[in-house]
């Protein structure tokens, strides 16, 4: 990797992965870095998209979609158009060109492409020996030589088993394609993925895409291959499901994602009743076609059930399916599925962990009361526990209850704890842990407990968004703006990241911006409270009150059809600099506990009622560190 050079008036830190203009400093994606490397390397020709992928993807077969998007995001960095570029030049079918002035940190000397040599962005200036020009040189060229050795090591080791063996091998488990029309087929075709990723997961010496990255691509048509160059993995596990009567079709294959060459295929067709069987097969060829070398635990994990009735297990997966819509219908749908579940198998944790979470979101989506949802939440993730006392979805499902509704920080941090130590794979309550974190302002552990999954999924939607949050409320706004911009470019009707991307606009003034993310987010989500309250906030503060108060009008107008949370009308009081009337309704949430108070302590929202002893009382009251 190079040393600090210039590109213009961008001051370019590759070992930091770090572009700053005029003291903004704003984190890129390590590939990003090595694609402008390449490019500076080159300045002022024109570098083709072979030599750009051959040098920066050594290891991985990546399309040109993939070189595309990072050229996109350095252009947004830097503030570039690519119809009138200043920074980077597209030329058509060949490749890019760096057109801006590449500088030598030290000596600010221009750099013309003649003038780079080796791996490191180093000006060849023909100086006299011992002059200061040539210790600058000797030392660049041995800081690049040891970061380069730096790098390969690094890169063997996390490339090799961690008990120093065989190189782990990356794999992506995409959802079953349904080959009928019934709802039931996509159901059975996500939950076999999920299944088969959180099985496979378990083992040491394997790399596996989480369900959040794969999600996007159910489509019948989706191209394995380029599904698995996108999430730079090596190989894929590709399959079909069709349902027939009392019967389930299963076609699965796996693919080397380099040539697209099967490494083993097979064809199930067995009474849904065996479906289990037909997961059990699959995890275990997929481990004998890979020669792993399994522990004992490893291969019990491979085989683990936690329901054994079949037509309890089909129920279920609907009410996930439904349940996983994050809509009013969806939700109701799911709590329908699971009963019914329920009634079949009443002792299924699964079940009853799955009512918990669509209890949760729908008393967070405000759906439902936080009396009705929250209450009903707790009542099944005790029921799931007083079954299963292993199942990491019921800690966690209890730990949001705790959190949200019952005020019990200690509470909340012993079962997001104990569901990691479960299960570290599932995501949510790694992402939930982060934001309890974040909220009571312990900052870098959120970060940290982010990072410290098993396998950090650059291409997951759900866990990149998550960052954008943590950065919002840690008030690196620059740094959640470029994340949740990241976060759009992969999902671009992802609404909570238009809502906070909003957010982070509002807080650096960028108010048009700001309103116009946060309208795309309310349009997202028909009647979502949360939205249309940050949008009559970022309408106070940027001076159009009529707005702001319309909103409100709408809000209390609405509460007489439908639950609303009283911290969401807090919100726009507060903006408005209406404190009396914020004071009022954040009365009201410390008495409704709707979720208002989870991150009440970081919210930059809430700065103009901080000096308000009101303000430090009601967080004591709420057993919040003031």
């Amino acid at each position: 990797m190079a040393g600090t050079f210039r590109i213009g008036d961008r001051v370019v830190e590759p070992q930091l992965n770090s572009i700053t203009a005029r003291g903004n400093t704003i984190r890129v994606e390590p590939k990003m870095m090595q694609v402008l490397v390449c490019l500076a390397q080159h300045a002022s020709e024109v570098v083709s998209k072979e030599h750009l992928i051959r040098t920066v993807w050594t290891d991985t077969f990546v399309s040109d979609d993939v070189l595309t998007r990072s050229i996109s995001e350095l252009r947004r960095v830097f503030g570039d158009d690519s119809k009138d570029p200043r920074f980077i030049q597209t030329i058509p079918k060949s490749g890019y060109r760096l057109i801006a002035p590449v500088y030598f940190e030290h000596t600010k000397q221009k750099m013309a492409s003649s003038d780079i040599v080796g791996s490191g962005v180093i000006p060849v200036v023909s100086p006299r020996l011992g002059s200061p020009n040539t210790r600058v040189l000797v030392a660049c060229f041995a800081l690049v030589v040891m970061t380069a050795l730096a790098f390969f090591l690094w890169r063997r080791k996390t490339s090799e088993a961690p008990d120093g063996g065989k190189p782990m091998t990356s794999i992506a488990v995409l959802p079953f394609k349904s080959v009928g029309p019934d709802i039931g087929d996509a159901a059975l075709g996500l939950e076999m993925a999920d299944t088969l990723i959180t099985r496979l997961s378990g083992t040491k010496q394997l790399v596996v895409r989480p369900l959040g990255a794969v999600r996007k691509y159910s489509d019948k048509n989706q191209d394995p291959i380029l599904a698995g160059r996108e999430l730079l993995v090596e190989l894929v596990l590709d399959a079909s499901t069709q349902m027939e009567g009392d019967r389930v079709r299963v076609t699965v294959r796996l693919l080397k994602v380099a040539d697209g060459s099967a490494l083993w295929a097979e064809p199930y067709d067995e009474k849904f009743e065996d479906i289990f069987a037909v997961q059990d097969s699959v995890t275990e060829k997929v481990a004998r076609a890979l020669a792993l070398n399994l522990t004992e635990a490893e291969r019990k994990l491979l085989t683990k059930r936690h329901m054994e009735n079949t037509d309890a297990y089909r129920l279920y997966l609907m009410g996930r399916y439904f349940e996983n819509k994050g809509t009013e219908e969806g939700y109701n749908k799911g709590i329908q599925y699971f009963n019914q579940a329920l009634q079949i198998d009443p002792r299924n944790a699964l079940a009853c962990s799955g009512l918990a979470d669509t209890y949760n979101r729908a008393a967070q989506d405000s759906i439902l009361s936080p009396n009705e949802g929250f209450l009903k939440a707790k009542e099944f993730a005790l029921k799931a526990l007083e079954i299963d006392t292993s199942l990491a979805e019921a800690h966690h499902s209890l730990g949001c209850v705790k959190w949200i509704f019952e005020y019990d920080w200690r509470g909340t941090e012993t079962e997001y704890k104990r569901g990691l130590e479960l299960d570290p794979y599932y995501q949510p309550n790694r992402v939930c842990y982060a934001e309890y974190l974040s909220g009571l302002g312990r900052h870098d552990e959120a970060f940290a407990q982010m990072r410290s999954a098993p396998e950090p999924d650059p291409t997951d939607v759900f866990c990149n968004l998550a960052v954008g949050e943590l950065f919002y409320f840690a008030r690196q706004y620059s740094r959640a703006i470029e994340q949740l911009q990241n976060t759009l470019d992969m999902e671009p009707n992802r609404a909570s990241a238009h809502f906070y991307l909003g957010l982070a606009y509002e807080q650096t003034g960028m108010y048009e911006k700001a309103i116009s993310e946060l309208q795309k987010a309310n349009a997202l989500i028909q009647r979502a409270s949360a939205s249309a309250a940050a949008l009559g906030h970022a309408y106070a503060v940027s001076g159009n009150k009529r707005k702001a108060r319309e909103l409100i009008d709408d809000l209390r107008e609405r509460a007489k059809r439908r639950y609303v949370a009283p911290h969401l009308i807090a919100t726009i009081y507060a903006g408005l600099g209406e404190k009396e009337r914020a004071f009022e309704w954040l009365e009201r949430e410390f008495d409704d506990r709707s979720g208002g108070f989870t991150h009440i302590k970081v919210d930059p929202r809430f700065d103009p009622l901080r000096s308000d002893p009101r303000f430090g009382d009601l967080l004591v009251r709420a057993g919040l560190p003031w």
